[in-house]
């Protein structure tokens, strides 16, 4: 099975993607900026967060924290196929009830009732309303997370360099630059991203990247053109981390 993937997109803070990908398929270490939950549909899944690995099955749901570091893959047997519903921090903030961000204590969420919602909620239909997904995933914050609190926040280090890359990822920078930006020395810098978000900075640079590419790449920007914009050599280079990270090419991603 080939990979492909059909978008709705409801707003710039909620969105949501039907996505189907082949067998034995490795997504490489990577982070999202937003919020993503992935309700699976079909198939067997596995995510490794921190280095604990997770198994997900038709009726579950994936959730990683924004910056979360993971890698994942599919079964070598069959697909996988699910839904991701992407949401910003401050949307996912207001859907708790409007306290402080949320938090989840599993990566892996066993609740059909939920998953049921959601899946219905994301239904492909005119428009792409985010109401009824915003009510779903409303559901499953009641039921499932906690106020934020408990957990660690990155470091100043770490907070630092995120900002910058968040905002100019597509600046060429090394590893030397990023160093001299949160004035410390380059391993410091590698062991505090690791520590902090379980990542090197060039990985969350790439994964920075590649969110931003996904959106061009939806307005129907020219592909050179997207490369250009989110700091790849060439378009060769875009489409090889693109398809990596999302699973699917650039041009098949658009179609879709």
């Amino acid at each position: 099975m080939r990979g492909r993937t059909r978008r709705r997109s409801a707003s710039s803070t909620l969105n949501w993607e039907w996505n189907s990908v082949r067998a034995d398929h490795r997504f490489p270490r990577h982070s999202h900026r937003d919020w993503s939950f992935a309700v699976v549909c079909g198939g067997v899944g596995f995510v490794d967060v921190g280095g604990t690995l997770h198994e997900a099955h038709a009726g579950m749901i994936t959730v990683l924290h924004p910056g979360e570091s993971h890698r994942s893959w599919t079964h070598p047997t069959s697909g996988l196929d699910y839904v991701v519903i992407t949401v910003a921090e401050a949307e996912a903030a207001a859907l708790h009830g409007g306290r402080t961000a949320p938090t989840f204590t599993e990566h892996v969420i066993d609740d059909p009732g939920c998953a049921e919602a959601l899946l219905a909620a994301c239904e492909p239909r005119p428009g792409a309303a985010a109401a009824p997904v915003a009510g779903a995933l409303a559901l499953l914050f009641g039921t499932h997370a906690r106020d934020e609190g408990a957990s660690s926040s990155p470091s100043r280090v770490v907070s630092v360099l995120r900002e910058y890359l968040d905002d100019h990822y597509a600046v060429p920078v090394s590893l030397s630059d990023m160093a001299a930006l949160a004035r410390v020395s380059q391993a410091t810098l590698v062991r505090r991203f690791h520590a902090d978000l379980g990542m090197a900075p060039h990985e969350y640079l790439v994964s920075r990247r590649i969110d931003a590419a996904r959106a061009m790449v939806r307005s129907g920007l020219p592909l050179p053109e997207v490369a250009h914009r989110t700091g790849f050599a060439d378009q060769s280079h875009l489409h090889r981390h693109f398809t990596r990270i999302v699973g699917v090419t650039p041009g098949r991603y658009r179609r879709n």
